[in-house]
């Protein structure tokens, strides 16, 4: 517990409690009323990993008479036993407005159907992955033309970053000198992108500079919701040839041809006696792209969470011929994707916006 000792709240239902993706996403007022946190073993209720996750916080926080949830970093701890295998841990800070923003919270959108006019952010980008201007532009262009056909009101995408220059103005060559002088040495990127077990915490956590943004936005054109489309690394499992993630399905490579499972079936029927040969199918996970698209209301809440798988990052190089000895899974080296390879295919952008916005535009 965190809040006042011996204050007690009223239980709040789950399906009322808001969730902020981070501490710079919560523009009202509030409290901390307590620290809360799940393990992933409570995913088991038979939705999708990001809804039992959420529910479960948001069921905890509720019960002390939280009004919302801020997300916090990913935890493992010890399982303990034999193999002692860390388990995941989800964290939160339930949280109550103060004052007059307990109206602001309940006049906020709740849903697709509750929201009119939507800014959207610019595109986030792993910094390890090459994305031309013109993809960019295809991504927000995209997005644009599947919003105003559900019938939502948006504001031009060039009022973002004009009020972004508003707030925010870009630093002059001596300030830009002055803020380097006498600071370490910036590390190199690290290679591979970020691994989002879960659509939890957003890419963008938020920073103080994006949070005067979406304030004016909402103050000078009463803007109802924000929408933040980021490009994220997803992890694909495959079965065979095919890997699946995010709605799409794509090829990681060229498997054991079917001549070669048939002459390894019958090696295998002549040097073992056996008649019942069966090579079962590989399997791994591999590096993918997918486009998260998340929309927050007028107070920073979430209402609107969708993924879109992209494309792979990574394929699979299968060891080929003939199979001898007992069955087991084909033997795979993971490959990498070129960068030139990436992004060529303008019908696997357009498919991943309309994935990551279906259900919102279902809504409607």
């Amino acid at each position: 517990m965190l809040g006042p000792p011996g204050k007690e709240y009223e239980a709040v239902p789950p399906q009322d409690v808001w969730v902020f993706s981070g501490q710079e996403r919560v523009l009202v007022k509030h409290q901390p009323l307590a620290r809360i946190s799940v393990k992933e073993s409570v995913w088991d209720e038979g939705g999708t990993f990001e809804e039992d996750i959420l529910y479960q916080l948001r069921y905890e926080a509720g019960k002390v008479g939280a009004q919302g949830i801020v997300l916090g970093e990913n935890e493992h701890q010890s399982g303990g036993g034999p193999l002692d295998l860390p388990i995941p841990v989800w964290s939160a800070t339930a949280i109550r407005f103060v004052g007059e923003e307990q109206e602001s919270a309940a006049s906020a959108a709740r849903s697709a159907k509750e929201v009119g006019t939507i800014a959207v952010a610019p595109l986030a980008i792993p910094e390890d992955i090459p994305v031309h201007d013109s993809i960019v532009d295809g991504f927000i262009q995209d997005i644009f033309s599947e919003l105003e056909g559900a019938g939502f009101h948006l504001l031009p995408f060039e009022t973002w970053e004009s009020i972004r220059s508003d707030v925010d103005p870009e630093p002059t060559e001596s300030e830009m000198a002055e803020r380097r002088a006498g600071q370490p040495p910036v590390p190199p990127k690290a290679s591979g992108v970020i691994d989002p077990k879960t659509g939890l915490k957003a890419t963008l956590s938020g920073d103080a500079s994006e949070k005067r943004v979406v304030l004016a936005l909402a103050q000078e054109y009463a803007v109802d919701a924000f929408l933040f489309p980021d490009i994220v690394g997803a992890q694909a499992y495959f079965e065979g040839d095919e890997a699946r993630w995010d709605g799409i399905k794509q090829k990681v490579g060229d498997t054991r041809s079917t001549g070669a499972k048939i002459l390894s079936g019958i090696a295998n029927l002549i040097l073992r006696g056996e008649d019942d040969f069966q090579e079962p199918d590989p399997e791994g996970w591999v590096w993918a792209l997918s486009l998260a698209v998340t929309v927050e209301n007028a107070i920073g809440a979430r209402v609107y969470y969708g993924r879109g798988g992209i494309e792979l990052l990574e394929g699979a190089d299968f060891a080929g011929g003939v199979y001898f000895g007992d069955p087991g899974p084909e033997d795979y080296e993971v490959i990498e994707v070129p960068d030139k390879a990436l992004f060529q295919k303008r019908s696997r952008l357009q498919r991943a916006v309309k994935l990551a916005l279906e259900s919102l535009l279902r809504g409607r």
